[in-house]
This record gives C-alpha cells, structure tokens and sequence, in this order.
C-alpha cells in the first residue's frame, strides 16, 4: 500500500440523489427527492444504471475534447455550458461559508472554468469562493429592506 505522501494531490467528489424520501425525512428544507418531485418510477435498479450510463456517455464526450470543459461537445455544448445551464445558484442570492470562517454575502454571477463561483457583494466587491458550503438565500422581510435566511 502506498504512503500518502507518494498519491498525491486528489480531490474527493460525490453525489446522491434521494429517491424515496418524504419531505420529513430529507435532511434539509432545501432538499427534495424524486418521490417528492412526482416521479413515478422509483425503482433504483433502474435509477441507477440509467444515471451511470449518462454519466459515462458525458464523460466519455469530455474525453474527446481533451478535457477541455469549455468546448463543445457532440450536443453543442461545452460541459461549462452544460453546468451553467442546469445551475440554480447562478443569479441568486448567496452566504459562502469560507474555510477558516469568514462568511460571504452576495449574488452567485458566474462559474469560472477552475470550478470556482463567482460571488459579488451589494457593495461591488467581487469574491471567488473555491471551496466552503453555499446556501442558497431567501427574503425574509415584507417591508423592502434586505434581509436574508
């Protein structure tokens, strides 16, 4: 077995998709499930072939464009076109909770090409968030000011 310093610099990706859940046994309001968004067919052995061969073919486009994620691919998209396209976070309201604590509040306005988003407060100033947690944020005042959730 290898030593951890001779593997190198990773990154560990992951992705779920809630199948069956009720809206009281998600984990977060923000969450929902494809029992919830009214899908009839639940059936995972299914789901789950269905989601890796979409997975690979997207992938395997990728590849033929020497992992360039801003060419198009055999759709006429790019994958950053793609991203960008079934995106809900870009031009919404944010808090970026940043590494180390600091906090960031702004409108999501773009999605680099290095996977960072681009984040601009109502001030002007511009913030690149690569890694931390960011929450999508709704209006909770009725009198016009800006108050956030």
């Amino acid at each position: 077995m290898a030593h951890r310093a001779e593997l190198g610099l990773g990154v560990v990706v992951g992705v779920g998709v809630n199948v069956n859940l009720s809206v009281e046994q998600l984990p977060t309001e923000r969450a929902t499930s494809l029992l919830v968004e009214g899908v009839e067919l639940l059936n995972r052995n299914i789901i789950l072939p269905a989601y890796l061969n979409k997975f690979a073919a997207l992938y395997k486009d990728f590849v033929a464009v020497g992992g360039h994620a801003d060419r198009p691919l055999s759709s006429g998209l790019s994958l950053m076109g793609l991203m960008q396209a079934f995106m809900g976070t870009l031009g919404q309201a944010v808090r970026a909770e940043l590494p180390g604590g600091a906090v960031v509040h702004g409108i999501a306005t773009e999605l680099r090409l290095d996977g960072s988003l681009v984040v601009r407060e109502d001030g002007g100033t511009v913030h690149i968030v690569s890694a931390g947690d960011v929450i999508h944020l709704r209006r909770t005042d009725s009198d016009g000011g800006v108050h956030y959730a």
